[in-house]
């Protein structure tokens, strides 16, 4: 797999504390080997880059082990469930510093954005900060929109029923082989595929634990 050419350190560590700060197993945190899995299997991180980070972070206290082993060190064991601490917390959020930012509505959008968001039970604040979020990843992923799951709201493949993580386990399944992936799904185009792959790649921290799910028994194996 192709490495990341370049990723400075203050990227992983963000990657990592937000893997770091999920709620796995009734509590909260992820276990080694599903953070190096994400960062480098599916990711493709450099595997030192990534248990250096840890080591930095352990030893800032930034994460902590779940619970400790006597005489084995934490990153030698991969089921280690890694979750981020008080320190952790705060230093992730200046490293997602937010700033303010003034713009004026027109009152008939204020309007229907405060009922919309009362109908879902957002804040009109959380509601217009999502879609301006969403709105500028779709700007800069073209081919990617969001919609409502049952499992929460997701990045999509557009034109398709995939979401972005099952999209990508289909993109490595195949070998990271665009030819052998339209070979087999002649209707995804080249650039959604470019825009699914560089989407997951730069979310990675996002991928739920699990989002790959079970072949379910109704669906057809195929060989690539």
């Amino acid at each position: 797999m192709e490495k990341m050419k370049a990723v400075h350190p203050n990227v992983a560590d963000q990657f990592i504390l937000r893997l770091a700060s999920e709620r796995r197993l009734g509590g909260v945190g992820r276990p080694l080997s599903a953070i190096q899995d994400i960062l480098v299997n599916d990711g493709g991180l450099d595997r030192d880059l990534v248990n250096d980070r840890l080591e930095v972070l352990l030893d800032r206290k930034l994460i902590e082990p779940l619970y400790t082993t006597p005489g084995r060190r934490p990153l030698d064991d991969r089921g280690m469930v890694f979750r981020i601490t008080t320190q952790g917390k705060d230093h992730l959020n200046r490293l997602e510093v937010t700033t303010q930012f003034n713009v004026r509505l027109p009152e008939t959008l204020a309007v229907e954005l405060g009922k919309l968001a009362e109908s879902r039970g957002e804040t009109s604040s959380a509601m217009a900060i999502r879609g301006l979020e969403e709105w500028t990843r779709m700007e800069k992923y073209p081919g990617i929109d969001f919609r409502w799951t049952p499992t929460g709201r997701r990045p999509h493949l557009t034109g398709t029923g995939l979401t972005i993580w099952e999209f990508y386990r289909m993109w490595l399944a195949h070998g990271e082989d665009m030819d052998k992936l339209q070979k087999n799904f002649p209707d995804l185009k080249a650039s959604q595929i470019r825009g699914g792959v560089a989407y997951a790649k730069a979310h990675l921290y996002e991928m739920p634990e699990g989002a790959w799910g079970k072949r379910p028994p109704f669906a057809t194996e195929v060989k690539v």
